[in-house]
């Protein structure tokens, strides 16, 4: 069953790679940490690498139904990147399979790139460096199998980015140094995390960011894998 699952999630990372993909200007997401959490003093750590750059995420529950989260990522596409996260948030597991999950929280991040932009941009810069501020929230859905060794679901990230250039040059001679550009910006990911050894399982993430205009970004296909060790967790390590 879950070789079946695997074999399915990389076909439609095919799929989606070959219909969504394009190039980001200023900014490439970092895919959503979805630990699905069950109960109180839970404790996951995952690393993981994507085609937006290489991550380090962790999630822990203090008490039951609240959870804290703290991410890292650096990319390495399109340039440079470092971004730091923290949210926090609820869950609830209905009917011991169906997980549901709200976090809020804001990221930090630090940019510089050389690429073109399209030559229909409205804003086509030739490289540029700057940073963003970006509160978001998120919203959760899965579904567990009764063993705990399979989790698979969606998830819905919306952000409002305030990009800050610190340096820039473009073709059109606009002078963008020192201003702000702001974004909406959504991210829908379909996710799936398979147990593979006790603590130890592997998560898979493919989702889309979609952009509120073209000015930072067209919109962008991201997937990735990475590798998550659950402590603490009833029910999933045994």
């Amino acid at each position: 069953m879950r070789t079946t699952f695997l074999h399915v999630f990389k076909l439609f990372f095919i799929i989606m790679a070959l219909i969504f993909n394009s190039c980001s200007v200023l900014y490439a997401p970092m895919t959503p940490n979805v630990p699905l959490m069950e109960d109180r003093n839970e404790f996951q750590v995952e690393a993981g690498i994507a085609t937006d750059g290489a991550s380090f995420k962790t999630a822990y529950s203090p008490v039951n139904h609240f959870a804290i989260q703290l991410n890292g990522q650096s990319g390495f596409v399109h340039g440079r990147r470092w971004e730091i996260s923290g949210a926090l948030g609820t869950y609830f597991v209905l009917a011991d399979m169906v997980h549901l999950e709200l976090f809020g929280g804001y990221s930090y991040a630090n940019v510089s790139f050389s690429q073109s932009a399209p030559d229909d941009a409205y804003n086509p810069l030739t490289s540029a460096a700057g940073y963003y501020h970006k509160p978001f929230g998120q919203f959760d859905i899965g579904v567990s199998s009764k063993s705990k060794g399979f989790y698979g679901g969606f998830c819905i990230r919306a952000s409002y980015m305030d990009f800050y250039y610190k340096d820039a040059k473009n073709r059109r001679e606009t002078y963008v140094i020192g201003t702000h550009d702001y974004s909406w910006i959504y991210d829908p990911y379909s996710f799936i995390n398979i147990r593979l050894y006790k603590q130890l399982s592997m998560s898979l993430y493919a989702g889309v960011t979609l952009a509120q205009h073209d000015i930072m970004m067209k919109d962008y296909f991201v997937m990735g894998t990475g590798l998550r060790v659950t402590l603490f967790q009833k029910g999933k390590t045994h």
